[in-house]
């Protein structure tokens, strides 16, 4: 018996649902590194920038930036960059989460305090239900599938043929 086992089951809940939502969003942010790797050494991606990027805002214009430069990736422009949106706004969500002070909770939903960005004297607050976390971290699950599918499909290396018929056999079709 851990002293984790002593928490009521409605804290417990709630850890569960945010280290579930960290957790899928390491695989997210391992998936974007594994496509800014690629970048980086296969599609000119050190003329955007020499390095490549590590804080997340800087990875999403980096990749944006390399699919728009090089002819065979421009195509996929609009694709990943609608991948990245839901990256950014299931960032903000993860911040939130794992940043934020917790303020009040009770079963199903939190207010959350953090010092504003803008204003860094003002705190300001966001109420999340366990719903909402739990969304998003499903939510990182998919992104992640997405990202590396995507991926595969704009560096040649497999066919939108193949993406479908993976996603027939995962399903359970013929």
């Amino acid at each position: 018996m851990s002293d984790m086992d002593k928490f009521p089951e409605d804290e417990k809940r709630w850890y569960m649902h945010v280290g579930y939502l960290a957790q899928n969003w390491a695989a997210v942010e391992t998936t974007l590194d594994g496509i800014i790797r690629e970048l980086h050494m296969k599609y000119d991606g050190h003329l955007v920038e020499p390095s490549p990027p590590h804080a997340l805002n800087r990875k999403t214009k980096y990749v944006r930036k390399v699919f728009a430069a090089h002819p065979k990736l421009q195509p996929h422009s609009s694709g990943i960059n609608s991948l990245l949106e839901l990256t950014t706004r299931l960032a903000a969500v993860r911040h939130w989460t794992l940043h934020g002070g917790w303020v009040a909770s009770d079963a199903n939903s939190a207010m959350l305090k953090r010092f504003s960005r803008s204003e860094p004297m003002r705190l300001e607050g966001r109420e999340f239900s366990i719903d909402e976390i739990f969304k998003a971290a499903k939510d990182c699950g998919s992104l992640t599938v997405s990202l590396s599918f995507f991926a595969q499909h704009a560096f040649g290396l497999i066919t939108a043929k193949e993406i479908n018929e993976f996603f027939r056999k995962l399903a359970g079709e013929s």
